[in-house]
């Protein structure tokens, strides 16, 4: 080690030890002393560990942009220092400017020490945003960004809530939907530095200053942390603690079925005249006239940094509101960074190697993501490999490329929500399920769902075989438990998807303000919201279609099967009837026109894609 007056040493002199508190400064220096006490064998074998579980396996031209490195700010070069400079200026700048810190004197930092708060390190993260084209580029400039964050992990967390909900994608089908029934335009807008602009801490917290200070700022001033900085543990929820306060203050309610997701009562408490999805500091929104300046006055509150209308990114989906006013949201950006990995002349039953088993991992995870927003058509074949990485193969690995191929293939996939092309108050759910029976390894069974806003007076027509339809959620998953008949999986599915498709009815009957309890919201929505079922299991359908429910062998199986009478029938009336405008129903449907079948099977998912553009779905019905 070079000496520490030299300058620019290298290796840096800097011991890091030096930002730990005291206790855990003397704990790692023991551990030193104890490691220096090893045979020279000893720890040249385990230097060699730690820098084989340090090395990089995976291949960037591959996996695209990795997750950025930080930059050792004293042995970098000078250039990038000065650039690191102008960073770290620019984020100590926002401290100031939102007061997130309150510098102390000594004396007051003592007495508060002396008091037992807890004082913790801070440190600067510094990135290189352009790092991915180092190398590749020949134009390739340093983009250097600087974070000032709080060493939370030293902090006593006991008793601390760190949860902070986000609206499900299922609310930004729903928004698009209120919002192309409406004709409206739809929006997002960006808090800045949304953590400074959260609830102010409700305890006290002292910050040291990181390494090698802050601008302007004499060495040993400690500060008090006003609000929740970058790197506590409920940073989070400070800030959501204030967004769901002043929403709430401006008039907005929170939904209590799916949390992130907020809605503008309209006159005495009718239909909603806005709907708010949240994700953090990202607002996903739209808003009749009437709710125009409540959610102007909202917005208001908090700086934003940037909004936008029509046409926008918002939680790395696209989402466009073109001149024919269809709303269409697609992954297309994100599916064109999945790369396959590289298969060779390797045996397929040959056990993949742990770099091998990181990148399928990596590609699985880009495609189960693409697949939950906006792509359907992929779902069974990410669920297939998502099981499958335990025991992955070469085969998995060349399963998952074929994946890709077909993401690629069909990237311009969007998810359509025509204006006008339903009325959003006269609206109903659809949910069509179906099952492969013990298709899956070990014998399990694969269920398929997806749900559709549609048409009332359709979906209460018996004769009716064409429906408007717009997409609300899907999804492909395999049934934990082994089934032993076709009918069993076909009954676990259709138990899914009613489950899920009541619960999208009952939020958009809080939407609309027809939700009189908590307590009794199935019956609320059920009056007002009529729910039609579809399977291609005919077995299935005349069962429950029948006012005597008849015996099953399978007690588990009979249970489910009563469930799901109990919401087709009460008091010896099909509900479908009780309610003009509400009530569930159960049809049966021929296996081609079934649009959940390439959910649950390796198969073309022509129908899908058509429906999911066209927004008209066919069917063909019993007779």
């Amino acid at each position: 080690r070079e000496s520490s007056d030299t300058p620019n040493a290298w290796p840096n002199v800097y011991d890091h030890l030096n930002d730990l508190p005291a206790s855990l400064r003397e704990h790692f220096e023991r551990a030193r002393q104890r490691d220096g006490e090893l045979p020279e064998q000893d720890r040249e074998e385990a230097h060699a560990m730690w820098t084989s579980f340090l090395a990089q396996t995976e291949d960037e031209a591959e996996l695209g942009k990795k997750v950025l490195k930080s930059i050792h700010y004293e042995s970098a070069p000078p250039e990038v220092q000065k650039a690191l400079q102008e960073t770290r200026q620019k984020e100590w700048s926002k401290f100031e400017d939102f007061g997130a810190v309150v510098a102390l004197t000594p004396e007051q930092a003592q007495e508060l020490i002396d008091e037992g708060h807890q004082c913790i390190p801070s440190k600067w993260v510094d990135v290189d945003k352009a790092e991915y084209k180092k190398g590749r580029d020949p134009d390739y400039k340093p983009l250097c960004k600087s974070r000032l964050v709080s060493r939370g992990n030293f902090e006593v967390t006991e008793g601390l809530r760190s949860d902070s909900p986000t609206a499900d994608v299922e609310m930004h089908c729903l928004v698009c939907s209120w919002a192309a029934c409406h004709q409206a335009d739809i929006h997002s807008a960006d808090i800045t530095s949304a953590y400074f602009q959260g609830r102010p801490l409700d305890r006290v917290l002292l910050m040291r200053q990181p390494r090698g200070g802050l601008p302007g700022v004499e060495p040993n001033v400690l500060f008090l942390v006003r609000v929740p900085v970058y790197g506590i543990t409920d940073s989070g929820r400070g800030f959501w603690l204030r967004l769901d306060a002043d929403a709430r203050k401006s008039g907005l309610k929170a939904s209590q079925f799916f949390p992130g997701l907020y809605y503008l009562p309209g006159e005495q408490g009718g239909d909603a005249c806005a709907l708010m999805c949240t994700h953090v500091d990202d607002l996903l929104y739209s808003f009749l006239p009437e709710g125009e300046e409540v959610m102007k006055s909202f917005l208001a509150k908090f700086s934003v940094g940037s909004s936008d209308t029509n046409s926008f990114r918002y939680c790395g989906k696209q989402f466009v509101r073109g001149d024919d006013k269809v709303i269409k949201v697609d992954t297309a950006d994100n599916t064109r960074k999945i790369h396959g990995a590289d298969v060779g002349s390797r045996l397929g039953s040959e056990r993949l190697q742990q770099g091998d088993i990181t990148k399928l991992r990596s590609i699985t995870g880009s495609l189960a993501w693409i697949s939950r927003q906006t792509r359907p058509d992929l779902g069974y074949r990410v669920s297939r490999l998502q099981s499958s990485i335990k025991d992955a193969t070469v085969s998995t690995l060349a399963d998952a490329n074929a994946v890709v191929v077909l993401a690629h293939k069909g990237h311009d996939v969007a998810l359509c929500f025509p204006a006008a092309h339903l009325q959003w108050s006269e609206v109903g759910v659809i949910t069509v399920t179906d099952a492969s029976f013990s298709n899956e390894k070990n014998y399990k069974s694969q269920q398929g769902r997806i749900h559709f806003l549609g048409d009332l007076k359709e979906i209460k027509d018996d004769k009716t075989t064409t429906y408007k339809v717009m997409p609300l959620s899907f999804g492909s998953t395999t049934i934990k438990r082994v089934c032993r008949s076709t009918l069993q999986a076909e009954t676990y599915s259709l138990q899914n998807g009613l489950e899920t498709g009541d619960k999208l009815r009952g939020v958009i009957a809080e939407i609309k303000g027809k939700i009189r309890s908590l307590k009794t919201w199935e019956d609320n929505a059920r009056e007002c919201i009529p729910h039609l079922a579809m399977t291609d299991c005919r077995s299935l359908s005349d069962h429950l279609n029948q006012e005597v429910l008849a015996k099953v062998s399978d007690k588990r199986l009979g249970i489910e099967l009563q469930g799901i009478h109990e919401n087709l029938w009460q008091e010896g009336r099909p509900t479908w009837i009780a309610f003009e405008n509400g009530g569930d129903k159960l049809i049966w449907i021929a296996t081609s026109t079934m649009v959940s079948d390439c959910l649950t099977k390796s198969m073309k998912p022509d129908l899908l894609l058509r429906v999911l553009k066209e927004c008209h779905y066919t069917v063909q019905k019993q007779k």
